[in-house]
């Protein structure tokens, strides 16, 4: 539902298509079209921010929220 929340303000609500969900917790995981040219920069923007949430502690603020672990 995060996913869905945002996605529609930003436009991507009509790239992306809701596949259902899980009744378990799983991995997830985030993948760049090699076909699209930015992918490789939205690659290290993702990542590099996912570094700065880290160092700072937002990331742990964030995902305990919603009673997950860090992946690292």
């Amino acid at each position: 539902m995060i996913f869905w929340n945002m996605a529609k303000p930003l436009g991507f609500n009509v790239k992306v298509k809701y596949a259902g969900q899980l009744d378990i917790a799983t991995k997830a995981y985030i993948a760049f079209s090699p076909a699209n040219k930015n992918s490789q920069r939205y690659r290290k923007i993702l990542s590099e921010g996912i570094i700065k949430l880290r160092k700072s502690g937002e990331l742990h603020q964030i995902i305990s929220r919603y009673n997950i672990q860090d992946w690292k």
